[in-house]
């Protein structure tokens, strides 16, 4: 350990502070002690308020339940220790905390500021999880581990100088912080409004006033007659006949565009056997398996067998999820909630991709949804233009992409900075020490004097 500050003591957690773990009541969900007005703290509860304080839960507990817990002032530090470890946070109500909690009941005033502990525990969290992990990849902590860390103790006065030049440097990265995360709910409504305007014809406007006219609603009508009970399309967007089904929210479509249904855009090519259970993914293999999640690729497999055998591209969609995958490569379908859908000759596949992105599907959470497609119409413009929009709702995405690639590297930044602002404030750099200021090691002694007398 570098050598302390003037004035700075250091000791074992556990000599100067109280450890008390949580308690719960058994069974979980009983009314009896569930569900009452008392706050009932969770794991889950810890990121909902970004400030140092907590002042809401999700659930409450009833007043039996809360003798079965530990029932905790407005004002005390706590400590999560298991699922995500060392998170601390300041209680600015009454509450209970369960058994994957500490708490740090009765600080004593004269040595510790409670936001100064605070941020000690923010400091040390990395370390702290590292130290104890013994190769697992889950961390738990207990009350024994905790009153054995070392912990560095300023003069109270130094404490509260501390926490105020925090308290004004991470309200800027805080601020910082906040509009960057916000970038990425805005590029997500820009990634809505760019795909909505392809399919209005907005986006190719431009490119469509320079070319002159063209038309799809000939090739479109002679395309239909050859697909086994087809709808025919049509120039204006038929009214709705009751069933419930995904939606555009505009009627009229450029000249030379006309509405198909989507039996004309895609042919259902899902396999009964040819998939693969999740339990039989590989790490790494000749073959991905591709389902419903939100990753390109769930695993791998080598067996050949089960290797979709259509025409690629391929559009695979989620039946539970909604995600939409274009697929250019040989795969293996997955086994739950997945649909293969190969798009019409006079459907470019990037435009079925786009099609099945851009319209409003029903929300039916982890329910089925492709059911909400079927009867649906799409907006079909003609070959050259599907190629225009590709082309060009690939370029925004590129643009949108390195804008979250560049928010998030400033996030990481803010990061580093925050642990920086931190490590300098427990190394004693962040405000000069004041040589008025009593040691803290004088205070160790008479409060060990008092404890013994």
């Amino acid at each position: 350990m570098s050598p302390l500050p003037r004035g700075w003591a250091a000791t074992r957690l556990g000599d100067v502070v109280e450890v008390v773990r949580g308690a719960s009541p058994r069974p979980k969900g009983d009314p009896r002690y569930f569900g009452g007005p008392i706050p009932w703290i969770s794991i889950g509860d810890l990121g909902r308020e970004q400030a140092r304080t907590l002042s809401k839960t999700v659930e409450g507990v009833t007043t039996a339940g809360a003798r079965k817990s530990r029932l905790l002032p407005a004002g005390t530090l706590i400590l999560s220790n298991s699922a995500t470890v060392g998170i601390p946070k300041i209680l600015a109500v009454e509450g209970c905390i369960h058994d994957g909690f500490v708490a740090f009941p009765n600080l004593d005033p004269r040595l510790f500021v409670t936001e100064f502990l605070y941020e000690f525990f923010r400091h040390i969290r990395t370390r702290l999880i590292d130290e104890n992990r013994r190769g697992m990849t889950q961390v738990n902590l207990n009350t024994g581990i905790v009153r054995n860390i070392e912990v560095v103790i300023p003069p109270l006065a130094e404490q509260r100088r501390i926490i105020a030049r925090l308290d004004t440097l991470l309200a800027h990265s805080g601020a910082a912080k906040a509009s960057l995360e916000r970038v990425h709910e805005l590029l997500g409504r820009l990634r809505r409004t760019v795909l909505a305007a392809a399919f209005r014809g907005d986006l190719t406007a431009d490119w469509r006033a320079k070319r002159g006219p063209d038309s799809v609603w000939d090739a479109a009508s002679t395309a239909a007659l050859e697909i086994p009970g087809c709808r025919p399309p049509q120039l204006e967007k038929p009214e709705d006949d009751g069933v419930e089904q995904a939606r555009w929210p505009h009627q009229r479509l450029p000249d030379g565009w006309c509405w198909v249904p989507f039996e004309f855009v895609f042919s259902d090519e899902t396999s009964g056997d040819k998939k693969l259970k999740r339990e039989d993914y590989l790490e790494h293999g000749e073959f991905p398996v591709v389902d419903q999640g939100t990753s390109e690729v769930g695993g791998y497999s080598n067996d050949s067998k089960l290797v979709y055998d259509g025409e690629l591209p391929a559009v695979v969609f989620g039946d539970h999820t909604r995600c939409v995958k274009l697929l250019s490569r040989p795969f293996i379908q997955g086994a739950e909630g997945v649909k293969v859908l190969r798009p019409s000759p006079l459907v470019e596949p990037g435009y079925a991709f786009f099609l099945l992105r851009a319209i409003s599907i029903p929300e039916r959470s982890y329910g089925r949804h492709f059911k909400f497609l079927k009867p649906a119409w799409f907006p079909l413009a003609p070959r050259a233009e599907q190629l225009e929009i590709v082309s060009r709702l690939h370029a925004a995405r590129a643009r949108e992409d390195a804008l979250a690639a560049r928010a998030g590297r400033q996030l990481d930044n803010l990061s580093l900075l925050e642990r920086s602002l931190l490590a300098r404030a427990f190394r004693g750099e962040l405000v000069p020490q004041d040589p008025d200021d009593p040691p803290v090691s004088a205070l160790l002694e008479r409060i060990r004097a008092e404890r013994e007398a």
